[in-house]
């Protein structure tokens, strides 16, 4: 009886066991159930053929990497791209590094938006640099604060922000240098040399919106030409410039957001204005002082202050399970 049992009980458990096809499935049902907790991560490509890629990491395997490609007009697509192609793919921002921040050690939220500031063209990396160097300032303003807006003003992304930011620099440090609430300087350059460059500039963007995109790639990457683009950074970034010159990106056709800042970015150097000079216009115009005021007197102004200086909260210093919030027991910054 008992070798007729042992058998059976054998057999038994064996037809129980799961095959390995139901082990494959298993394994991959708790892969994409770790991946879904992860959260969608911002990564930026780039291939052996020079082009940077930036957008949202969907998934990846040995074979390609499936991302969101974030577009110069903000919009998204989904791309494959095969692993053979990529050179390096770097995840920008890790949740991980976001946990291990705690509200009694802000100097930590400032270092890392440093490094993350780097990554720059990477909108979920430039983002969270924003908001950490936001965190830093308001956790603490004495110590942290000018440095922290510094790199705020660096990251700005339109000129109204920046000088919202360089407005709360100088009222978090009154004794800072009055050069700082200035604008950069844009003016038409005086050197030979510099003017050359300005006009590379000019090459580039008229090729362009010719659709000779190899020729305008050509200047674009000229490290002299990305220098000087930076004076001009709130109307066009380098790498948007890149991607439009990429062939074969979109064809030969410009999408229309881009175009407009090419040709706003053509007159910003064609035509350069001097707020020293039009006030110097305006006083020998002989109009009252009266009328000027009436004509460019400011609307109610709202106080400066951290925690409506962006859209970010810096408040919510606390990153847990992907999101942004309070401390259960927040002490209040000096």
């Amino acid at each position: 009886m008992k070798r007729s049992v042992l058998p059976n009980t054998i057999l038994t458990t064996s037809a129980t066991r799961p095959s390995p096809t139901c082990w494959r499935q298993l394994l991959l049902a708790i892969g994409l159930c770790l991946c879904a907790t992860q959260g969608v991560r911002g990564v930026l490509v780039s291939t052996k053929g020079g082009e940077e890629i930036r957008g949202f990491l969907i998934r990846q395997d040995d074979n390609q990497v499936v991302i969101d490609e974030i577009r110069p007009d903000g919009t998204k697509a989904r791309r494959r791209i095969d692993r053979a192609e990529i050179a390096l793919i770097v995840v920008t921002v890790s949740a991980a590094d976001l946990a291990t921040l705690k509200q009694d050690e802000p100097a930590n939220y400032r270092d890392l938006a440093e490094e993350l500031a780097v990554k720059r063209k990477d909108p979920e990396a430039h983002h969270a640099a924003l908001r950490l160097y936001l965190i830093a300032a308001f956790l603490d303003p004495e110590r942290l604060g000018r440095s922290s807006l510094l790199g705020m003003v660096s990251l700005a992304r339109n000129p109204a922000e920046e000088r919202r930011f360089r407005a709360m620099l100088f009222l978090l440090d009154p004794a800072a240098d009055r050069a700082l609430l200035k604008e950069p300087d844009r003016f038409r350059p005086s050197d030979r040399e510099q003017i050359d460059i300005q006009n590379r500039l000019l090459a580039a963007l008229r090729a362009l919106r010719r659709g000779s995109k190899s020729e305008a790639l050509r200047i674009a990457q000229r490290t002299d030409v990305k220098q000087h683009l930076q004076r001009y950074q709130d109307i066009l970034e380098h790498h948007e410039l890149v991607t439009a010159c990429t062939p074969g990106t979109n064809r030969r056709k410009l999408n229309p957001l881009i175009l407009q800042k090419v040709i706003t970015l053509e007159l910003a150097i064609l035509f350069p204005t001097s707020p020293s000079l039009a006030t110097s216009k305006e006083k020998s115009s002989g109009k009252s002082w009266s009328r000027l005021f009436k004509r460019t007197s400011p609307g109610p102004t709202l106080p400066l202050r951290l925690e409506s200086l962006t859209e970010f909260d810096p408040r919510k210093s606390h990153f847990r399970n992907g999101a942004w919030i309070r401390p259960a027991k927040a002490n209040a910054p000096p």
